[in-house]
């Protein structure tokens, strides 16, 4: 991603940040990237959480150092955006992660102003 694109994105964010369609919770995230709810994920550079995800269950259980059979569940989150052509953005500074929920009616589009249609 190119500074013009992450600038972009940073605004939409700020857009919609304190919305129902922004979250920093590690869980939710996790949740929404399965469901291939996520449009642009935002990572922290240092940032990271380790855990386990059962897709069968939803159940997402997390710490914050890594157990036997943990894996990064900021990294699955990213992988899973970008394998469901979502947006990932990777930031100097912590802060944890953050997402934004794509569109999923183009009724929608229209009333939601800085996020852009897929």
């Amino acid at each position: 991603m190119d500074a013009e694109q992450t600038k972009q994105a940073l605004i939409d964010y700020k857009l919609l940040d304190n919305t129902p369609r922004v979250t920093r919770v590690v869980k939710d995230i996790i949740r929404q990237t399965n469901a291939g709810r996520v449009e642009t994920l935002f990572v922290a550079q240092d940032a990271e959480r380790w855990g386990v995800f059962d897709p069968e269950t939803q159940q997402v259980r997390t710490h914050v150092q890594s157990r036997p059979g943990d894996e990064s569940l900021l990294n699955l989150a990213a992988v899973t955006t970008l394998l469901d052509r979502g947006q990932v953005f990777v930031l100097p500074r912590s802060g944890g992660a953050v997402l934004q929920y794509r569109i999923s009616h183009p009724a929608t589009a229209s009333t939601n102003e800085g996020i852009r249609q897929r």
